[in-house]
Order: C-alpha cells, then sequence, then structure tokens
C-alpha cells in the first residue's frame, strides 16, 4: 500500500524520490514503466470507432472490478477511482468530439486523458497532479484493450531494487 516516485534530479546517475519503506537496501535497480502505446490518428468513421471505445472501456471495466474483489483498501479505492473515471462526462464528450471530428478511438481517448491530467498538473495542487498517473495508467489500460491485448504486467526480478513514477493497482 505505499507508493515510490522516482523523479530525475540535475545528474543523470542519480534519482530523488519517494521511499516505500525505510531502511537500506543493496541489489540491481528495476525500472518500471509502461511501454508507449502506438495510435493511429485517423478513425474509420464515428461509429466505428465509438463503438471500439465503448467495447474497449467495458472490457477495462469488468478487469478492474474483478482486481477490486481482491484488493487491499487502498488498492480497491485506486481501483474505485479508475472506475468512475472510465464514466467521466467530460473525459467521454473530448474522446466523443475527436472521434466526430474523425480521430481513432485511441487517438480520442489518449487526447482527453492527456488534456485532463495535463490541466490537474496547472493547478499547482500536488494531490490533484498525482491523480495524472491515474489517468495515464487509466489510458493504457484502454489503449491495450482497444490494440487488442491484455494490459502488460511485468515481473520483477527477484532481489531488485524497484524504481517507478508511480505504482497503480
Amino acid at each position: 500500500d505505499m507508493l515510490t516516485v522516482a523523479r530525475p534530479s540535475g545528474d543523470p546517475a542519480r534519482l530523488t524520490g519517494v521511499i516505500a519503506s525505510r531502511g537500506i537496501a543493496s541489489g540491481r535497480a528495476f525500472r518500471l514503466h509502461a511501454q508507449e502505446i502506438a495510435v493511429t490518428e485517423a478513425g474509420r468513421g464515428a461509429g466505428e470507432e465509438t463503438r471500439a471505445l465503448d467495447v474497449a472501456r467495458d472490457r477495462v471495466r469488468t478487469a478492474l472490478a474483478r482486481r477490486a474483489d481482491s484488493a487491499g483498501r487502498a488498492a480497491r479505492e485506486v481501483i474505485e477511482a479508475h472506475l468512475e473515471l472510465l464514466d467521466d462526462t467530460a473525459l467521454l464528450e473530448a474522446a466523443n468530439r475527436a472521434i466526430a471530428a474523425g480521430k481513432s478511438a485511441g487517438f480520442a481517448w489518449r487526447g482527453a486523458l492527456r488534456a485532463s491530467a495535463a490541466a490537474l498538473a496547472a493547478t499547482g495542487d500536488a494531490r490533484l497532479a498525482e491523480r495524472g498517473a491515474d489517468l495515464e495508467d487509466l489510458e493504457h489500460q484502454v489503449l491495450s484493450m482497444l490494440a487488442g491485448r491484455a494490459p502488460q504486467s511485468m515481473t520483477v526480478p527477484d532481489g531488485a531494487i524497484l524504481l517507478a513514477r508511480d505504482l497503480t493497482p
């Protein structure tokens, strides 16, 4: 239930961040980061793209609900926030406007979530800006479903020290 946030400092060989637990660790560093999913900009028609986005969101919703059933309290709260964001009116309206303008579902979804994350970051409120990580994770999950694959899972090597910008359920 603890998060580690690593940010680059001025020195490329040094990372600063928030520790997940106190103590001394020795081991190989393992940097956890999601790979960018390629999306095409042009859509195949508003009806087809809207349906594709709806199906992908439904699949993510089902996977999140399943995960929530076995999650701890803190993880369940994050999952519940993700479930709410899947149906956020402002996000869906932005994505649907882009789809109506000829964009693909993936391009539209990514644009809507990234614009929202940028707006949150621009508030200067650290707690709101942290929600950008939730939007990034949700973007990745929906884009994975649009691409026809389950979101990737990573295996952290035994004895590794995990470095991550954010950890989501």
